[in-house]
């Protein structure tokens, strides 16, 4: 009887955990065969609040990190408002080498900003494209 009553309440116990399937990390490749860039995550070394950063006063650095694969370049883009046009915009770094993630440290001035970075994830097979608003008042 003792050992019925185990064996139901671990039978019990099993149904009611959560299924966890532990998977490689791979960089998916898409049915075409295709190496499409994919843009998994940008971090920004001052807080975010959605895809905006709020630059502090003062001159300083905002560090760009952005994790992607099929990548083997990303270019960064100032543009300089909401308004712009893309012809108005300024290159201000590219990175080639994803050994350390693709990384852009931006030394800002004191000064005004207002507008994106936009960020150019260029793949084999095609560019994925991101932005992040900056902002800063004087």
């Amino acid at each position: 009887m003792m050992k019925q009553k185990t064996v139901s309440m671990l039978i019990a116990a099993l149904v009611m955990m959560p299924l966890t399937i532990a998977t490689a990390a791979e960089e998916p490749t898409p049915p075409s065969g295709k190496q499409t860039p994919v843009i998994r995550k940008v971090t920004t070394s001052i807080p975010a609040q959605g895809k905006k950063v709020q630059l502090p006063s003062g001159a300083g650095e905002l560090r760009i990190e952005v994790d992607a694969y099929h990548a083997k370049e990303v270019r960064f883009w100032m543009v300089p408002n909401r308004k712009a046009k893309w012809k108005q915009r300024t290159f201000m770094y590219s990175d080639t080498s994803p050994k350390n993630g693709f990384v852009f440290e931006w030394k800002y001035e004191d000064k005004e900003y207002q507008g994106n970075v936009e960020i150019e994830v260029v793949g084999k097979d095609g560019t994925k494209w991101t932005t992040i608003q900056v902002d800063r008042g004087k």
